[in-house]
């Protein structure tokens, strides 16, 4: 699950991700993307931290409340340097600032879920010399 209210971003992270063999499903604000997420179990949410209305903190903090959902892996992406805060940390298995390297988006991804480092597919791909591109 990818929750990101910037469109441009969100496409990156989706190419990305599905060039890595996953499937992808995306929302753009942290209203429906919680709402997603209860429909559908994914095995790892990524989310933006700064966006309108719901943010990624009170995104993590809802499903983390809820038994359906509190063990689902959430990666954090925020372009802020500050947030989220120390307290706020501790809602996400990881925290990614932006910009950074795609191969650190598959890295986070393959180390809190089990199911995403197969369903990358990451051997195959290093094998090709692929060099991912940079997110920001």
């Amino acid at each position: 699950m990818l929750i990101e209210d910037d469109a441009a971003t969100r496409a990156a992270y989706r190419r990305l991700l599905e060039g890595y063999g996953c499937f992808v499903h995306e929302e753009e604000d942290g209203v429906a993307g919680v709402r997603a997420v209860r429909q559908i179990t994914p095995d790892v949410v990524v989310t933006d931290v700064i966006m309108p209305g719901m943010d990624g903190c009170d995104v993590a903090r809802t499903l983390r409340s809820t038994l359906a959902t509190c063990a689902i892996p959430i990666i954090a992406a925020t372009g802020e340097v500050t947030r989220p805060q120390a307290a706020e940390r501790d809602l996400f298995d990881v925290v990614l600032h932006k910009p950074f390297e795609a191969r650190e988006l598959v890295a986070a991804i393959e180390r809190v879920c089990p199911a995403g480092a197969a369903a990358f597919d990451s051997r195959n791909s290093r094998r090709t010399g692929r060099t991912p591109p940079a997110l920001s």
